[in-house]
Parts: structure tokens; sequence; C-alpha cells
């Protein structure tokens, strides 16, 4: 029975993906049959990825030949070599991956306004597409999404997580609407607007196995000789300095002994008694029973939360959220 359903479900693939073979067919003929369209993108997407001619026409539900045939046109379009092939295996060239950070980018533009016309078409009023950093910024951002939704239940909002880099440079081409992320982090765009909606006081994590696990609070000057663990620099430029900073200004110079490109990994080190961290206060309800804060007293160390967007974004429902969120915490 189940070979029957996924059969059924392979043709109906093929009939869906023929029609719009089709489709775009026609398209190409009426630009003289040279236009690079969406899917031969996505076919280059696919191989690049897989880095198999064979697995890339499985997804796309062509024939290795036709799905090698729609390649070689993109390179002889290009006046460029793609892939390095062999009997054995595929490779993609430099000039390879530079196309393929260009072709995901067009992809997702293209998905994007597919996906606006048919929300429009759907009765959706508009959408919003938001960017956050991190757990820091969840709480804030789930309120303001909550009290956003009861006054305007017909919009949609899209939600994602990504590196301070990703979200500066979508926020920058118009992926994201509104970011959230850490102060100071999202910056170098013009027409930037942003503004401070939380700033709060950070604590120190540390292992339960660590020798004052068990203490309440510590002053700052206290902690001057313990091993930290912090993000790197790539997680966050300006966070890493500012915490560095803070620690000078709270009378010591830190020893960091591990840099960590995600917190999970950060509270890992941390569980394993590899050194200590800062966390925001917020966290404290989401550590694990292998971790214990302590508030630090005479500190220079916290945490602040911006809201960033482009000034002459046209989405009518920016301002809206802004609104909102001006109201619960600015």
């Amino acid at each position: 029975m189940f070979d029957n359903i996924n059969l059924l479900l392979f043709n109906y693939n093929r009939i869906i993906n023929y029609h719009k073979s089709l489709i775009i067919s026609k398209i190409d003929i009426a630009y003289g049959g040279n236009t690079m369209d969406i899917r031969k993108l996505q076919y280059f997407i696919s191989v690049a990825e897989t880095l198999s001619f064979t697995k890339a026409a499985k997804e796309h539900y062509i024939s290795q030949t036709a799905m090698s045939q729609q390649i070689a046109s993109i390179e002889s379009e290009l006046d460029v070599l793609l892939f390095d092939r062999s009997k054995y295996k595929v490779d993609i060239t430099s000039a390879g991956e530079v196309f393929l950070g260009e072709a995901k980018e067009i992809v997702a533009k293209y998905e994007q306004a597919v996906k606006k016309t048919q929300d429009v078409h759907k009765g959706c009023k508009g959408n919003i597409h938001i960017g956050y950093a991190g757990p820091t910024e969840v709480e804030l951002l789930r309120e303001i999404i909550e009290e956003f939704e009861k006054k305007y239940p017909y919009v949609e909002l899209h939600i994602e997580q990504n590196n301070f880099k990703k979200l500066s440079k979508d926020l920058k081409e118009g992926i994201y609407d509104i970011i959230f992320a850490i102060a100071g982090e999202i910056n170098d765009i013009g027409s930037l607007e942003k503004i401070t909606l939380k700033n709060e006081q950070a604590v120190l994590v540390v292992s339960k196995k660590h020798p004052k696990a068990n203490k309440k609070n510590m002053n700052a000057t206290e902690i001057a000789d313990e091993n930290f663990i912090m993000l790197s620099e790539e997680c966050g430029q300006l966070n890493f300095e500012r915490m560095i900073e803070s620690c000078r200004q709270d009378g010591y110079e830190p020893k960091i002994t591990e840099r960590v490109n995600s917190l999970d990994t950060l509270m890992f080190m941390v569980e394993l008694n590899r050194g200590v961290s800062f966390l925001p206060r917020s966290q404290i309800n989401n550590l694990n029973n292998k971790v214990s804060f302590i508030d630090i007293i005479n500190t220079h160390h916290s945490f602040a939360v911006e809201m960033s967007w482009i000034r002459f974004n046209k989405n009518e429902y920016i301002k809206k959220f802004i609104e909102i969120a001006k109201q619960l915490y600015y």
C-alpha cells in the first residue's frame, strides 16, 4: 500500500513540475530562450549543495541528462566553468562558489515575492519579516508579538534567528523588516533607525562543580581570577569588546581561556567547569540544573537589546509593530 502511495506522490510531483516547466519554458521563448530563469538557478543550487547531478535531478524530478544540460546552459551563458567534473566526483569551482551565494539570494527574494503575492490573494493584508540574534531577545520579542497579534491578527509574522552579520546584511537588502539584537551590533546601514528597548543586569554563570556555585552574590573584583568563556568576535565584535571593557571598568583584565561560536557551546563549556561566563539576568529561568548563577555587585556588565529597521521601508505594518514595542518597553 505504501509503495502505491509513494508512486502516486512521485507521479503527482512530476506532473506539477512538468507544468511549472511548461510555464517557464514559455517565458524562455518569449525572451529568446536565453533567460537564466529561477528554475535554472534552483537546479544549480541543488547540484552545488549535493555535488551530484544524479541527486539534484531526483530532487527536481528530471533526468540526469536534463540536469547536466541545464547546468551546461548556465555555464555557456556565463562563459564560466561552475563545476569540475570527473568520472568519480563533482567539485564546485571558485567561480561557482561566488555564483552560489548570489543565486541563493536571488531565489530567496523570488520566493519571498511569490509568498507576498499569495498572501494578498489569500486575504492576508500584510506581513512582517523579523530577525533576532539569540535568547536575550526572545522574552522581549515574545511579548511584543503577542500584543501585536491581538490587534492585527490578519498580518502574518515571519520570525527567524540568525547571526549578527547575516541579520545586518539581510536588513540592508530588505529580507528582514525589523531585527532585534544586542545593542551596537547592527551598524553601517544607510537610513538605519534603532531604539534600545531593554537594558538588563548581567549575572555570572558557573558550573555546579565550581567551588563558589552556592554563593548568592559576589563583588565584581572577586571574579578577577576566574577563567572566562566568551562568545567569539565572529558572534559579535562589539559585544566581545564591550565584555572586555566592562571587566576593565570593574578593575581587572579578564583571562579568556575559551572563545566559542555559539551560546550552546558556551553553556556546555561552563557545565564542564572549564570556566565562567556572563548572561542576562532574564536567562536565569532557562538555565539547566548543571549550572548556577551568581549576582554581581558593583559591576559594569549589562545587556542592552536594540530594535532596528530601515527608515524608508514602505511596509505599513512596521510602524504599528514599532508603536507596540515602544508602548511595552520604551
